[in-house]
């Protein structure tokens, strides 16, 4: 094993980056990328940190890579002081940068804001400005959807926009390309609350489970150990967490960061030290977001008392975790089944019910989402050891609220009292008259009370006792279970066969992935080229002056770029520029000015305010504003383009072009001068003499790139030095059908 693993390979709280050794793939990650690739709505509903954001990480990339546009949108920046129209603006302003259409809904809003509600113009600007822009399928993701029911007004409108989104797929086929998934701490009952208005009964829920020994397997490669040392600690850490994502990675993490650690009992105390011990259940943020809903209201700060159960209601849940933990325990490989049956046969004999789960029962779907509990066989069950071992009965009961504590007390005193006051009864019956008999009697009547209750206190506590045991002794079980999965899986024949055969399958599966990979990549060049092209085409219309032809291939450029390579490539400030000359011609001054705002802003950004196309632009600006009859700011402009040329940092280059076999000059050759430095290229044409010059040339070296229709392209590199003019050999270009004769 490599000494280059480190705690970094895992990643405890947070999303999983992309890329990252440790992200694991469940088979919810098949399932919602399946899903959403066949355009159905889903949710992912469940408790925190199970790996929510990061497959929504994973997933977005898978999709991207499909064609698919993705925009991720989380409602927590926005705040929960918002009035309604921010929190709309607010949302609305994510998916505009999320899909690069932040102008375009931005005017949207504005032009519809006073006239629609701001739900009507949420769904307008979508339906009216992003399905009409993008036509490739579109998924939005919402992430911490809970975080709206602590909106101060009613989020129900917001989802009933949602589904009315799906429904409108019927009449409206635009509809069928946006597909919604949304995530967060709730439960589906929890999208729509007003019983007046239809449930939110569109699309499929995505369940998130535990991972398994199977799934987890790639975890061990982080713990730098060989590698049958690593699976054996790997093993037994999912024994504690049962495949926990944030407990197991927090527990491979600590791990792996203390090289000493090489048996199953060092891991123990690892466990212990991270999660068992009174001080790691005060500071371990997971084992605090499990217990908020059981707490008290007290032992919360200010921000979340608001979301805490009512007494009564916390009485209950207590009460049914207490069920579910005394009756059902932990389940999984570890478990032994003879020592399920014979939990399962005292449960009965004792008059205990084991909890079935139910989604329509309240107090079970928050059992569930607040990831204390699973479900297993359609019974409930501890999510795994940890959990059991830290929200243990004692705690409970210290979470139990005081007046219910009061009234179990209350309800023993009274039960004393009246078989005390049903024994003097009786006595007098029989006997008429209080006599010394009699109340020796009576006295014996409620001392054999008393003891009857001891004796039932005794008994329940035997039985409380008893079950710790048979747990114990389940968990004991579970030991000797691993030990000898351990030693089977030293089997060497075995233990070969297994890694052939899962050698052969990451094979395939590598191979598969290289295939795909390809396949991508090549459609990506042949987009690429295909839009390359098209600039190329803007420039040779425009060059020719046909305007109208290089205009819409000059905004397909544009928007190609802008998607591929991102707001900064070099070519955008030369395509807003050539756009302005194009819109000046037209006569649109004032859209031609605002292209040539932009071109000036990024060739000064990327270029610097001295480069020689950022001073043709000034130029070219400077002209403009003198037709809008700004003579003031045209004149400060060309001002600031005379001290840049008078500097004397910039050079030029003249040659000729001529026919290699007639000797005559070829007309309108193109010249491409490109800096090998800074890779900014520049052009210009022969004239029919063909001559060519260039000035406002950034001095260093240059590479030289002749071309001519029929002609064979030529190269060669040139030095150009500040406030020097340079003359280029002439270039002399073959004919292409000049073929050598033989001698």
């Amino acid at each position: 094993m490599s000494s280059n693993f480190t705690s970094n390979f895992y990643v405890a709280g947070g999303p999983v980056e992309r890329g990252a050794p440790s992200y694991i793939t469940r088979m919810a990650d098949k399932e919602l990328y399946s899903n959403l690739v066949a355009r159905e709505y889903c949710h992912v509903l469940t408790s925190r940190q199970v790996g929510k954001t990061s497959i929504v990480v994973h997933t977005s990339e898978q999709l991207k890579k499909e064609g698919i546009a993705v925009a991720y949108l989380d409602p927590t920046p926005i705040g929960i002081n918002a009035t309604v129209e921010e929190w709309y603006h607010g949302m609305l302003n994510q998916i505009g940068q999320e899909l690069d259409l932040e102008d375009q809904v931005e005017d949207y809003w504005t032009a519809h804001r006073d006239e629609t509600s701001p739900l009507q113009c949420w769904m307008g600007a979508i339906h009216r400005v992003i399905l009409k822009q993008i036509k490739e399928p579109i998924v939005i993701f919402i992430d911490e959807i809970d975080f709206l029911l602590s909106l101060p007004f009613s989020a129900d409108e917001f989802f009933a926009g949602v589904r009315s989104f799906y429904n409108r797929r019927t009449d409206n086929a635009d509809f069928k390309r946006l597909t919604f998934c949304l995530l967060g701490v709730l439960t589906p009952s929890d999208l729509i609350r007003d019983p007046g208005m239809t449930p939110f009964n569109v699309g499929r829920r995505v369940e998130l489970s535990d991972f398994t020994e199977a799934e987890a397997a790639p975890l061990a490669d982080g713990l730098g150990r060989d590698s049958q040392i690593s699976l054996k600690l790997l093993n037994r850490i999912i024994y504690w967490t049962g495949g926990q994502p944030y407990l197991t990675q927090r527990f491979c993490q600590a791990v792996a960061e203390d090289r000493a650690i090489s048996s199953l009992a060092e891991v123990d105390k690892v466990c212990n030290d991270l999660f068992l011990s009174p001080q790691a259940q005060k500071r371990d943020d997971n084992l605090a977001f499990v217990s908020r809903p059981f707490v008290r209201k007290q032992t919360l700060s200010q921000a979340d008392r608001a979301s805490i159960l009512s007494d009564s209601d916390r009485v209950s849940l207590l009460t049914l975790y207490a069920q579910v933990r005394k009756y059902r325990g932990v389940k999984d490989k570890y478990s032994s089944p003879l020592l399920n049956f014979i939990l399962g046969t005292y449960a009965w004999a004792s008059g205990q019910l084991k909890v079935k789960d139910n989604d329509a029962s309240p107090l079970i779907s928050l059992l569930k989402l607040s990831g204390i509990s699973k479900t297993s066989d359609g019974y409930l069950y501890v999510r795994n050891r940890v959990y059991y071992r830290v929200f243990d009965k004692e705690w409970v009961k210290a979470n139990m609220p005081d007046a219910e504590l009061q009234r179990q007390r209350r309800a023993y005193r009274m039960g004393q009292m009246r078989a005390a006051a049903v024994a003097a009864v009786i006595i007098a019956l029989l006997t008429g008259s209080v006599t010394v008999a009699a109340l020796r009697e009576r006295n014996r009547a409620i001392e054999a009370t008393h003891r009857a209750d001891q004796n039932a206190e005794k008994v329940n506590t035997t039985n409380i006792r008893m079950q710790d045991v048979l747990n114990q002794l389940q968990v004991a079980l579970g030991d000797a279970t691993d030990q000898r999965d351990i030693a089977t899986q030293k089997s060497k024949q075995a233990q070969q066969e297994q890694k052939k055969a899962e050698a052969q399958r990451l094979i395939a599966e590598q191979r598969s992935r290289e295939a795909q990979a390809q396949r991508y990549k090549a459609e990506e060049l042949r987009n690429v080229a295909e839009q390359q092209s098209a600039g190329d085409r803007a420039d040779l219309f425009f060059a020719q002056g046909a305007y109208e032809k290089a205009e819409p291939l000059y905004i397909e450029y544009l928007d190609f770029l802008r998607k591929v390579y991102g707001p900064d490539h070099p070519n955008i400030p030369k395509v807003f520029s050539n756009l302005a000359a194009i819109y000046e011609t037209q006569g649109s001054y004032l859209k031609a000015e605002s292209f040539y705002q932009q071109a000036l802003w990024k060739s000064r950004g990327q270029l610097g305010p001295q480069h020689p196309d950022t001073v043709r632009i000034m130029e070219n600006y400077a002209s403009l504003l003198r037709k809008l009859q700004r003579d003031d700011n045209a004149r400060d402009l060309e001002a600031l383009v005379t001290r840049i040329k008078s500097s004397g940092l910039t050079g030029a280059l003249s040659g000729v072009i001529i026919n290699k076999r007639t000797n005559k000059p070829i007309d309108r050759a193109g010249v491409q001068l490109t800096n090998l430095e800074s890779k900014v290229p520049t052009a210009t044409r022969t004239n029919a003499d063909g001559n060519f010059f260039k000035d406002k040339l950034l001095p260093g070296y240059y590479m030289i790139r002749i071309f001519a229709a029929g002609f064979k392209v030529e190269e060669f590199r040139q030095t150009i030095t500040a406030g020097e003019y340079s003359i280029s050999p002439p270039v002399a270009l073959d004919p292409e059908d000049n073929k050598e004769k033989p001698d």
